[in-house]
């Protein structure tokens, strides 16, 4: 490494390196050279509300998992997902719904990777806007890669 990487990855910080380092694990391109105007202001806004629910200590990296702790905005306030990969039961949630159907899908798949039963869908829905939008950029992560 030279001496001029070393120091942008010394001026990291610690919430913007957990990010860093969960899509690493997870295998996400965060390579934002590649990307269009588009998709790099959404990965910025992902990577902005990643880091801000670090900081708030509402996400706990472990690896390729982490731990989401619900905000006092929702209903469920301190309440903990674990948000793991996706496997075949996270992609099956997304089946059965019209094409028309986005956000059922979404929520649905968000439901799955959180290992939060399908009966229990609430527990995603009934999310604050502020709760939701992170675990939605989470799930979005795993499907536009």
């Amino acid at each position: 490494m030279k001496d001029d990487e070393k120091e942008t990855a010394a001026e990291i910080s610690f919430e913007k390196q957990e990010f860093y380092n969960w899509c690493d694990a997870n295998e996400i391109d965060r390579a934002i050279e590649s990307m269009d105007n588009e998709d790099r202001k959404n990965f910025e806004k992902i990577e902005k509300r990643f880091t801000k629910a670090v900081e708030e200590k509402r996400i706990i990296i472990n690896g390729d998992q982490l731990e989401y702790t619900v905000s006092e905005k929702s209903p469920n306030k301190g309440e903990k997902f674990t948000v793991r990969r996706p496997n075949g039961r996270a992609m099956l949630a997304m089946d059965s719904f019209k094409e028309t159907a986005g956000h059922q899908k979404l929520q649905n798949f968000i439901t799955a990777i959180c290992g939060v039963e399908k009966r229990d869908i609430s527990k995603i829905s009934a999310l604050d806007i502020k709760d939701y939008k992170v675990l939605q950029d989470i799930a979005l992560l795993f499907l536009t890669d």
